[in-house]
Parts: structure tokens; sequence; C-alpha cells
């Protein structure tokens, strides 16, 4: 072999790549973890929001998707009238269809979390995680050249305040008499100003 050519490259042994994939496998099951648990949440808001518990979850897990259930959920609480809203808070219509708004956004992480392909590369002598992007998978192209756990743990993160808040606003709802209405999330704020600019002028229509 001349100088100029290279070694073939060895496959690490099956333990190093399985440690490799390890902070990958525990942090994308940590999203699908903490999703599972916001969307519960937001069903137990609409079972609120309607009063007949039971009947309520029976209609929320009759969908097949996520966002059909939410979208259940908007409908719901825009079809409910204002003034039932307005003995919690001011604002409560406005804060639960921003909080769905923001579960709606946030959907998008999760599934790039769920379907992106990925793979381990060589980077500086080390292992990483990279997202198969080659392709074009759609997914995987929007995880290009970022920390793929890192991105993975602040989709955790923001879930994790989405399932606080929507509990606290259940609670409020089923206990207003010892729960006040929870403060809005300081992220929630600009899509809560737009809604109630929405409300407003479809109030200002109907009269």
């Amino acid at each position: 072999m001349s100088d100029d050519e290279s070694a073939p490259a060895t496959v690490p042994p099956d333990d190093e790549l399985e440690a490799a994939f390890a902070p990958y496998i525990t942090a994308a099951g940590q999203v699908v973890h903490h999703w599972n648990q916001l969307q519960e949440r937001l069903g137990r808001v609409f079972a609120a929001a309607i009063g007949n518990r039971k009947i309520a979850l029976a209609i929320w897990y009759t969908p097949h998707s996520d966002r059909a259930q939410r979208d259940m959920l908007t409908a719901a609480i825009n079809e409910t009238l204002d003034d039932k809203w307005k003995r919690y808070a001011p604002t409560a219509k406005a804060d639960i269809l921003a909080l769905v708004s923001a579960a709606n956004s946030l959907a998008d992480r999760r599934n790039d979390a769920i379907h992106a392909p990925v793979a381990l590369a060589i980077n500086k002598h080390k292992l990483t995680i990279i997202s198969v992007y080659f392709h074009g998978n759609p997914r995987a192209l929007k995880l290009k050249g970022k920390d793929i756990v890192n991105e993975f743990n602040l989709c955790i993160s923001l879930t994790r305040e989405l399932y606080q808040y929507a509990e606290k606003i259940e609670t409020a709802i089923n206990f207003s008499s010892h729960y006040a209405w929870p403060d809005i999330l300081p992220q929630l704020e600009k899509k809560r100003q737009k809604i109630l600019v929405d409300l407003q002028r479809r109030q200002s229509q109907t009269e």
C-alpha cells in the first residue's frame, strides 16, 4: 500500500454503536412520553369544557389522530358562549385557544423526533447522531446540521410546560371556587393577543 492510500475504515464494535445511539433513543422516548401526557391532559380540558366527562371523553377518543382531537377542542371552545369563560377570567377563552395553537405548532417538532431517520457518523473521531437527509426526507432535512438530542430535549421542555399549563387550566375549570385562572405562559402571549383580536372581530360581525 502506498503512503497516500487511506486505510480502510473499520466498523466500531456493537457496544460502541449502542452507546452512541443511547442518548438519541432516550431523548426520542422522552419526547413520545411527554407528548402523550400533554395530549391526554388536553382531553381532560376538553371534558372540563364540555361538562359531561363520560360523554366528552368518549367523543375525544373517537378520532384516530391527535390533530383531530385538538381540532375538536378548538371547535368546542370557539362554540361555547363567551359568558361561560368570562366567569373564569376575561381572557380564558383566548388562553385555551392559544394553548391548543401552541400544541399544534409543537406537534411538528414531535413528528420530526418520531419520523425523521437518523444514523451514526464519525465527526472528529467521535460517533455522532445525524439525520439521514441525503435522500430528501423533509423531516430529516429540518434536522440537518443540528444537535438532534438537544433539539429533542428542547421539545421535551416545551411539551412539559404546555402540559403543566393545561393541568392548571383544567383544575381552574373544575374547581373554580378554589383555584384561580392561571397566568398565561410568556411564550403564548403573542398567540393570545392575536386570538383576542380575532375573537373581538368575530363578535363585532355578529352584533
